[in-house]
């Protein structure tokens, strides 16, 4: 389920909220919310996995790394380890931080 199922269970909602069935309405939205969230934790999993395999101790991925789906794949926010003595000097001789 994407981002788009999610929208689509708001907007739900929304056209619920006064007429229609809006317990049936959040109870699809909360279910659309549980499966986007499981469904990035999962992205963000192979996203570690490839970067451990990788053999990449200098690459990182957090539990709630952000994720943002591309036509052909998607971009998962990482952290990338950068050590003090690839850091430029500041104006006391000192590694910017």
């Amino acid at each position: 389920m994407s981002m788009k199922s999610l929208v689509e269970a708001a907007r739900e909602v929304l056209a619920n909220w006064e007429t229609g069935d809006l317990a049936g309405a959040v109870h699809a939205l909360e279910g659309a919310l549980e499966t986007v969230t499981q469904a990035e934790q999962t992205l963000r999993d192979i996203a570690a996995k490839h970067a451990y395999d990788s053999m990449r101790d200098d690459l990182e991925v957090d539990d709630t790394a952000f994720i943002s789906e591309a036509d052909d794949g998607i971009w998962v926010s990482a952290w990338l380890w950068i050590p003090d003595s690839m850091l430029p000097p500041d104006s006391q001789g000192e590694h910017c931080r």
